[in-house]
């Protein structure tokens, strides 16, 4: 699996060109994620991919991981509707024995399907990861001396390290919500394949889940950028506090400056508080909304069974297979999160990026050589 990485290139910044659609506007560097999130996810996302597009084929295996992972997920319940139904039910030994074969296999291909996505979208993220740092490191080194003058350097750093490493978040979150996605698809259309009265039942409270989404997504991504933001406000005036540690000891402004600190760390740990408040508000409404479901599907599902309309083995699948379906409904909602705060941390970083150089070379010009003195 390692061969799809040997041939990154050494230093991609050298040879890397941008893409052709970006716009080369910004001399300065924004503060408020507001402000750059009004471009939205995107343009993010478009140029994420340009970093990852070198290593497509590791991202192709991952993609048929997950799908094997999916699959893997989705026929556990149907195995076991076969064995009570089909088996235990008629006193099949042979075929019980097949069923517990199969579910060996099926168990062995979860996890060594997981195990290979994990391994191989590590590797592309944390690749990717050193490619947009040594672009931005070389980018630093071309932008003019006037840049670093105007720009604080906390503001640079968590640039560097905390925004890029959201991104790494985001690339791992890419691939979970391609098998979350698959397995919903996957259990709605096993779920009416089996029972289309129970299968409505099931998914009765999707239309309650999706309207507390609707109201909870904008006031949580309010939550995570304001949090953000004053998270780089804290950064860029401790920066500022520390190379200017000489001037505040002249001019004897130590109780002012850390009153001063002290409320921006209060309105950061204000805001980190709101956004992981929100953030926990949503899964403890899933978990209800599960239990409401499954309550649903065992008196709906053990009147037919009593009624001779289906199996036992099949509203033991309508249960498994509900369970299943909050699971990705609840990795949903939390890889939410992780796009909004990567989304946000795309914004600023590419921004660095995309500021144009003062001092360029004109068109044709021969390189100098080697100059000593």
């Amino acid at each position: 699996m390692f061969k799809f990485f040997k041939n990154r290139t050494s230093s991609p910044a050298n040879t890397r060109e941008r893409p052709a659609n970006v716009e080369e506007e910004h001399t300065t560097l924004h503060e408020s994620d507001e402000e750059i999130f009004a471009q939205l996810d995107s343009t993010v996302f478009k140029r994420f991919l340009y970093y990852a597009s070198p290593y497509k084929k590791a991202m192709f295996v991952a993609t048929l991981a997950v799908i094997g992972f999916t699959l893997a997920n989705l026929s556990l319940p149907l195995l076991i509707k076969l064995a009570i139904d089909g088996a235990i039910q008629d006193g099949d030994t042979n075929l019980l024995a097949v069923v517990a074969i199969a579910l060996t296999v099926v168990a062995a291909m979860y996890w060594l399907t997981n195990m290979l996505q994990n391994i191989l979208i590590t590797r592309v993220a944390l690749t990717v990861l050193y490619d947009i740092r040594a672009d931005m490191f070389l980018q630093l080194q071309r932008l003019a001396m006037s840049f670093s003058d105007k720009t604080p350097i906390g503001a640079l750093m968590a640039r560097m390290f905390g925004d890029v490493g959201a991104l790494q978040e985001m690339l791992e979150a890419s691939i979970e919500i391609i098998g979350d996605f698959l397995t919903l698809i996957g259990i709605v259309v096993i779920l009416f394949i089996l029972d289309v009265q129970l299968a409505i039942v099931s998914l009765a409270i999707l239309p309650m889940l999706l309207f507390v989404r609707l109201v909870w997504q904008p006031i949580a991504r309010r939550a995570f950028l304001r949090m953000r933001r004053n998270s780089s406000i804290v950064g860029v005036y401790l920066d500022q506090n520390v190379t200017g540690i000489r001037v505040i000891q002249a001019l004897n402004r130590h109780r002012e400056n850390h009153n001063i600190m002290g409320g921006k760390v209060r309105d950061f740990f204000g805001s980190a508080v709101r956004a992981s408040r929100l953030s926990g508000l949503m899964l403890p409404t899933v978990e209800i909304m599960t239990g409401i479901a499954l309550g649903l599907v065992l008196i709906v599902g053990g009147n037919r069974v009593l009624s001779g309309a289906i199996e036992v083995g099949t509203m033991v699948a309508f249960l498994l297979y509900v369970q299943r379906f909050m699971e990705p409904i609840r990795s949903l909602t939390m890889q939410y999160a992780t796009l909004q705060r990567a989304v946000a941390s795309g914004h600023r970083i590419f921004e660095l990026l995309d500021i144009p150089l003062e001092i360029q070379d004109k068109p044709g010009a021969k390189p100098i050589g080697t100059v000593e003195g």
